[in-house]
């Protein structure tokens, strides 16, 4: 209650702020962080007032006065600030510390006890992202401030287990929580996680949403605008290659890269260890069923190869556009990119080789905007539109123009860093010495990374340009 209390008058001070701020100045108007400044004993201070009413700002203008913000340029500006932010880092008692190290996370989820909880906790650890209170996050690109970086590389026995992980990097910017957990909840106990991820109403997090560029590659399938855009490449493709040579469009080769990395920390082996095991049993338990077919009698047996030959006759025909799909594919991967560069250079030909319901959709900012946006926790982190979005003009109660973006990032107390790494942590900060680790070198990281920030959005390039 005493954090909701103080979130209500930030917010009604930031809320006033903002209504008054010059919001024609710069592009970005960095808002320094309230107390900033704070005597090194006021860090032992209760803890449960992990975030310690710090936090600051970043808002974003127009680089003149009366160009509408609603747009997917202005937006997708906001997008990489956050990203910047996110990356930003400084460098102090042998480890650097980003944004991720010193912000304000809700906690993890209490476990039932069990050899599970252990390595299930830690990779909480690593998900759980910072809270941001920005306009972003209407949209599935409000995902790629989150991380975590580096991202989640899990080992092919839990990606065979767990067939709603994504293959690769995990990161918010592709992970469905809900989905992963009600199929991990089906092989382990995880006590009340999945109630709290339901109740706080995370879902599919981010994939869901809107994306504010259709043409961005990672925008994922199950967005409401999701773009099929290795099938336009083909219609592309039959297009171009039927114009005269002089006249034909050329792509750049993308090459492809291949993950080699073997960053596996004792967590993610000892996940690997266990889907292994699962997997290899579940291996084991096949291999029985095959062998227990040889003892059928002879007309079963001879049924059963009889109805075999004949999907074996099938899966050839099957077998044969599978190779032309995955032809396209190889196509696709190697030119997409080079592809949706190509469109977003050349809307004007879309119609070309496309039909009206096959081309990119930008969604309608303004209407998803309207009355604010959420964070990952749908029923939990409600951002009011008069917090993020500034100068706004409506038509029929919809916001049709805005003259600023404000984002709002906690960050947490030096006591709350402290108590992160008082227990070694090596897959995170391996060169932290942890004997000499105390809550007031925690809060002068804390300290020290708010200063260096404020000076580096003071002096960011869109600042100058």
């Amino acid at each position: 209650m005493q954090q909701n209390y103080q979130y209500d008058v930030v917010r009604e001070k930031r809320s006033t702020d903002f209504e008054n701020s010059n919001i024609h100045g710069p592009p970005i108007v960095p808002v320094k962080s309230v107390n900033d400044e704070r005597d090194d004993e006021s860090i032992d201070a209760s803890l449960d007032n992990a975030f310690d009413r710090r936090f600051q700002v970043v808002i974003q203008t127009p680089a003149a006065k009366g160009i509408n913000a609603l747009t997917k340029e202005s937006l997708l500006k906001h997008v990489q600030i956050m990203e910047e932010i996110a990356d930003f880092r400084v460098e102090m008692y042998g480890e650097n510390w980003t944004l991720a190290d010193i912000c304000f996370k809700p906690p993890s989820p209490k476990l039932s006890h069990g050899p599970f909880a252990g390595v299930m906790t830690k990779l909480l650890d690593r998900l759980i992202p910072c809270i941001w209170i920005t306009p972003i996050d209407c949209f599935w690109e409000g995902s790629k401030p989150l991380g975590p970086s580096p991202p989640l590389i899990l080992g092919p026995d839990i990606h065979a287990f767990i067939t709603s992980l994504p293959k690769g990097n995990i990161t918010w910017k592709n992970l469905d929580p809900s989905a992963v957990l009600r199929e991990v909840s089906t092989l382990f106990d995880l006590g009340t996680v999945f109630n709290l991820f339901e109740r706080a109403g995370i879902g599919a997090a981010y994939l869901d949403r809107w994306c504010i560029d259709p043409l961005d590659p990672e925008c994922p399938a199950t967005a409401p605008n999701a773009f099929n855009y290795c099938s336009a490449f083909n219609k592309f493709q039959h297009w171009n290659v039927a114009k005269p040579k002089n006249e034909q469009i050329v792509l750049e080769t993308e090459v492809i890269a291949v993950d080699k990395s073997d960053s596996h920390d004792d967590t993610m082996q000892i996940l690997d260890d266990i889907f292994g095991k699962k997997r290899r049993k579940r291996e084991m338990v096949a291999s029985t069923m095959k062998t227990n077919v040889k003892n059928y009698t002879e007309d079963e047996s001879s049924d059963y190869y009889d109805a075999y030959e004949d999907d074996d006759y099938d899966s050839s025909h099957n077998d044969t556009k599978s190779k032309e799909e995955i032809t396209n594919g190889e196509q696709c991967a190697r030119y997409g990119k080079s592809f949706l560069k190509w469109l977003n250079q050349n809307e004007h030909r879309w119609d070309e080789f496309l039909k009206l319901d096959e081309m990119p959709k930008y969604p309608d900012y303004g209407k998803i905007m309207t009355g604010g946006c959420r964070g990952f926790a749908r029923k939990t982190m409600v951002w009011p539109e008069d917090l993020i979005v500034g100068g706004v003009k409506r038509q029929d109660q919809k916001l049709i123009s805005a003259e600023a973006f404000q984002s709002i990032f906690l960050v947490a107390s030096g006591n709350d860093v402290f108590l992160r790494y008082k227990v070694p942590k090596p897959d995170l900060k391996p060169n932290l010495n942890v004997n000499s680790w105390s809550p007031h070198r925690a809060s002068q990281v804390v300290s020290a990374w708010q200063r260096n920030f404020t000076q580096h959005i003071y002096e960011h390039r869109w600042n100058t340009e």
